[in-house]
């Protein structure tokens, strides 16, 4: 079993890593409809055990409500975690409101950022990044026609990485009695717990009472690349493994075209673009426009070759 284990490594990490972000879209929806029981004061109420009172800036607009939460990481990936939770109301939620109170949320946030100090630090969380979590919960009497089409991607294109930092808005339509935020989790493979993911249990508990109503909720997601939920287990893990070798020949590939190389020569073989540098090498994906006769390539991190290390 050791021997079985040792040798699958990569490919039951890469399962794991998969069943776990379908699990994740699986209790995932586009919105959710609120509890009949669901009162906007009720909820604010119930905010007052959550974190600190806090006194909100100038910015305009202000928050009904602001709370500040700072917890102690138990983990060596960050040195704290900071959760700041606001509330507003509008009459009408149009692109220009929301945009007028992102602002306001991340200028509150700012604000509080560092508010308590960490003590007892090891080495490790010392270098570790500060946690954050900004969660605003918009009361909308009613949004508007055209706004409602793109809302739901506006709130997913500004949520940040999800893992150090993360904006949550939480949009509350009091006409049609829904919830509107970005709900699908980010899978935890045991590195390190997504701040996201504290975020989305906080809105589950403050707004639906603890349990997200997802029976009679269709307004799932779009189905994840690569995942088809028909296919028996078997074939998942076919499929990976497969997957998982064409990668690992595929790297091979790549070490022996930069060990024939010179130094600063570079070689074009659609879409990647191999750089040899001294002792180095570097693979970057070009994307071509013909039309525009422009070329687009991806952000230089890392060297590639002889392994992967960050470029300083």
């Amino acid at each position: 079993m050791i021997v079985y284990i040792y040798k699958n490594i990569l490919t039951l990490m890469t399962l794991d890593d998969a069943l776990g972000q379908f699990q994740c879209y699986l209790t995932a929806r586009k919105h959710f409809k609120l509890p009949d029981t669901f009162r906007a004061s009720v909820l604010e109420k119930k905010l007052f055990t959550f974190g600190e009172k806090c006194v909100p800036s100038s910015t305009l607009p202000q928050p009904n409500v602001l709370r500040y939460q700072f917890n102690h990481s138990l983990l060596s990936y960050a040195s704290g975690i900071e959760k700041i939770v606001s509330t507003y109301h509008v009459n009408l939620l149009d692109t220009h409101t929301y945009q007028a109170i992102y602002l306001s949320a991340n200028a509150n946030a700012n604000v509080l950022k560092g508010r308590k100090k960490t003590k007892f630090l090891d080495k490790s969380q010392k270098h570790s990044p500060l946690n954050r979590l900004t969660i605003p919960i918009i009361f909308a009497a009613k949004i508007d026609s055209n706004f409602s089409k793109s809302l739901y991607k506006t709130i997913c294109d500004q949520e940040l990485d999800g893992f150090d930092c993360s904006f949550l808005p939480c949009i509350v339509d009091l006409e049609k009695n829904i919830c509107i935020f970005s709900s699908e989790r980010m899978a935890y493979v045991g590195f390190g717990y997504p701040v996201k993911n504290r975020g989305i249990r906080i809105i589950k508990k403050y707004v639906f009472g603890g349990k997200l109503p997802l029976d009679g909720n269709p307004h799932m997601l779009e189905q994840p690349l690569g995942i088809d939920p028909e296919q028996s287990l078997w074939d998942f893990w076919r499929k990976i493994n497969n997957e998982g070798k064409e990668i690992e020949a595929s790297i091979k590939k790549d070490n022996l075209r930069f060990q024939s190389m010179s130094s600063r020569q570079i070689i074009f073989e659609k879409p990647s673009l191999y750089i040899q540098f001294d002792e180095r090498g570097l693979e970057v994906i070009v994307e071509l426009d013909e039309e525009a006769k422009k070329a687009a390539i991806s952000p230089i991190i890392s060297w590639d070759y002889p392994k992967a290390n960050l470029i300083s």
